[in-house]
């Protein structure tokens, strides 16, 4: 599924795909690499967060964020324009 919608998102023009996670790197750098992410960013706090989609806004000159609302506070998220949360009986979110 996650290899999926990287493909989707690149048919869609996107052309850089970065993973933000609190997790440990080890564990999601497997999972990163099968979804074809580009960038991986691991073991982050919700200001590193914070701090990280600010600069890839600046980077890039716009960046969009999706998150499972889980754990993705809405204000480290702010600098992210669009964001984006799976609504809740999507396949993405059934298959969390």
């Amino acid at each position: 599924m996650a290899r999926e919608a990287t493909s989707e998102l690149r048919h869609a023009g996107i052309k850089k795909i970065i993973m933000l996670t609190g997790d440990n790197y080890l564990a999601t750098q497997l999972i990163a690499r099968q979804a074809g992410i580009d960038e991986l960013y691991a073991e982050l706090k919700p200001e590193d967060n914070t701090r990280k989609v600010t600069a890839l806004d600046q980077q890039y000159g716009r960046a969009a964020m999706v998150g499972d609302g889980i754990n993705d506070a809405r204000p480290p998220l702010m600098p992210a324009s669009p964001w984006v949360r799976p609504a809740p009986m999507s396949p993405w979110r059934q298959r969390m």
